[in-house]
This record gives C-alpha cells, sequence and structure tokens, in this order.
C-alpha cells in the first residue's frame, strides 16, 4: 500500500511537470 502511494505522488509530480508538453501532445494525437 505504501509503495502505491508512494508511486501515486512520483507519478503525479511527474504529471504536473510535464503538463503542458502533455496537453500539447494529447491535443495533437486526439
Amino acid at each position: 500500500a505504501e509503495a502505491a502511494v508512494g508511486l501515486a505522488l512520483v507519478i503525479a509530480i511527474f504529471r504536473n511537470r510535464e503538463t503542458l508538453n502533455v496537453d500539447r501532445s494529447n491535443l495533437l494525437k486526439w
């Protein structure tokens, strides 16, 4: 459980850092 929560936090932080790039990529892909 703790490991899962830790991974979730890391992924959330990573996504937040790349929010602009991901949003632009998603717009082009979708």
